[in-house]
């Protein structure tokens, strides 16, 4: 029965036409960074870890400045105080594309939002569809896809895009 409401082929279509749109209209607007300590953090950690397996930084001298986003340990030692879900997600990105494209490989990351709000709108269309007739749930999507707040958080490489995944 569900299958039915989902699955219909011009149902389908038109949300998959709508996805395509957002996504086609985020990489066209695309911008590799901002200077933001958190997304550094992140950046800095998932290099960490796909190089050393690890997630601490030793800086090379006590004078070095080290952002917000780190704590230090005892040992002199700096540790990421995000939660590594989105690290990991960030290190697999970059260990593809390093596998991939070697000269490249520090643009695996950025494509992680990007991707994780693209399904995003999918599973919100799904959920729109339990709860709304076709058209409602078309026109929720198409607010998601279009919010400004959506669009900017698919091109940032923080945490937002796969927490909202």
């Amino acid at each position: 029965m569900l299958a039915k409401f989902f699955w219909r082929p011009r149902n389908a279509l038109i949300a998959c036409l709508i996805i395509l749109g957002f996504s086609i209209y985020t990489t066209s607007h695309w911008v590799g960074a901002d200077p933001g300590d958190g997304e550094n953090a992140y950046l800095l950690a998932a290099q960490l870890l796909v190089d050393d397996f690890s997630v601490s930084y030793a800086p090379p001298d006590q004078f070095s400045f080290i952002d917000f986003a780190w704590v230090d340990a005892s040992d002199g030692r700096f540790y990421l105080k995000f939660p590594i879900g989105t690290t990991l997600l960030h290190a697999t990105a970059r260990w593809v594309a390093k596998i991939c494209v070697p000269t490249k490989a520090s643009l695996g990351p950025y494509v992680v939002s990007p991707i994780c709000m693209i399904f995003f709108l999918i599973g919100s269309y799904l959920v729109f569809r339990i709860f709304f007739e076709f058209s409602y749930s078309v026109i929720g999507l198409t607010l998601l896809a279009i919010n400004p707040v959506t669009v900017c958080q698919a091109n940032l490489a923080y945490s937002h895009g796969p927490s909202m995944c």
